[in-house]
């Protein structure tokens, strides 16, 4: 397992709690009146501080990338909400990723930008695989679990 934990310095932790809250639903830890986290995946939290409260400066030039399938639905539904999201681009990520990423940017009240990306875009993917390692495109081809 790989665990990502994420720290950004903000003073604009209301601002961000705001807008997470608005536009994501991913689960949040508010327990500290300076801090704010997002469990954006179950091994990766993001979590914004008060950088007055920390006795820092604020962190800049922050690049969050987050995989979610259906970019161009996220990037709709996001713009229905008022946010400002940037075009579509379609780019070469390398090896890992595909030679067609699709990808918007967005950024919040921090300055964080947020890469909200599809991986390998055009290809045909599995995207579940059942308790035997059987894609589920395999199991709806033979119409039965192995």
């Amino acid at each position: 397992m790989r665990v990502l934990i994420t720290v950004i310095y903000t003073d604009k932790l209301d601002e961000v709690r705001t807008f997470y809250d608005k536009h994501f639903v991913f689960p949040t830890v508010t327990d500290h009146p300076d801090a704010f986290g997002i469990l954006v995946y179950p091994d990766a939290t993001i979590t914004f501080i008060d950088s007055a409260s920390a006795g820092v400066a604020p962190s800049q030039n922050v690049v969050l990338r987050l995989l979610l399938p259906f970019t161009v639905l996220e990037r709709a539904r996001l713009i229905s909400e008022g946010a400002n999201c940037s075009e579509l681009v379609v780019e070469n990520w390398g090896s890992y990723y595909g030679q067609s990423v699709q990808y918007f940017t967005l950024t919040d009240p921090a300055g964080t930008r947020i890469q909200i990306f599809e991986d390998r875009f055009g290809e045909e993917k599995q995207l579940m695989t059942t308790g035997t390692g059987v894609g589920t495109k395999k199991v709806q081809e033979r119409g039965f679990i192995e």
